[in-house]
């Protein structure tokens, strides 16, 4: 089962999730609506059923929501009609493949998404190529080889009996860093809330 056809399978479940640390992310959207401004124009990747998406698209310009699955956008259509949300767009695709110019966006998310991807350097390399001049990266990372990796031999077990993606990097907070400079990016806010929480970092395309 690949990647697609794992996260249209557990839409229908994923939609129903409770957020686990409500908190954090609150920070995080306070945070992120803080780069905010009206005119801009911000694509989102792996944007799943929309839930952020709504939240932060009345603050910006237009809000171009991304996602592997087809299923997960079906609901996100769902929440956005709910909201009377006119400056959404949705749009079923990997990250490499969308249909984005390079150098037209102001602001990119990847929110709990890159340690999913195929290649996660390829993956911010390309968020990179969208960005305008000064853009913004802003992102939200479980870090699973810092205090997590008693869950790596798990792994293919929960693969085989399709309780996993086809695809989870257990990479470290300091291998994350260096993939986002790496590709470009100087990092202006990093926040961790715990050793076993997501790194959320706002970086610029310098």
């Amino acid at each position: 089962m690949n990647n697609t056809e794992f996260w249209n399978k557990v839409s229908k479940g994923y939609v129903k999730s409770k957020i686990s640390d409500i908190e954090s992310y609150q920070t995080k959207l306070e945070k992120t609506q803080e780069y905010f401004t009206k005119d801009m124009d911000v694509l989102e990747v792996g944007s799943g059923t929309g839930m952020t998406a709504v939240i932060h698209a009345p603050h910006v310009k237009h809000y171009h929501a991304t996602d592997l699955s087809e299923g997960m956008l079906a609901f996100a259509q769902e929440r956005i009609d709910e909201a009377d949300l006119k400056n959404i767009t949705l749009e079923a695709g990997a990250v490499e493949s969308l249909s984005v110019e390079d150098g037209s966006k102001d602001a990119v998310l990847a929110m709990s998404l890159l340690h999913l991807l195929d290649d996660p350097e390829a993956g911010i390399q390309h968020i990179h190529k969208y960005l305008k001049k000064d853009g913004l990266f802003i992102s939200s990372t479980i870090c699973l080889g810092d205090k997590m990796n008693y869950f790596k031999p798990l792994f293919p077990l929960m693969k085989l009996v399709k309780y996993a993606p086809s695809v989870v990097h257990f990479f470290k907070k300091k291998e994350l860093v260096s993939m986002i400079e790496n590709a470009g990016f100087k990092i202006e806010y990093d926040w961790q809330p715990g050793p076993k929480k997501a790194a959320f970092i706002v970086a610029r395309k310098r």
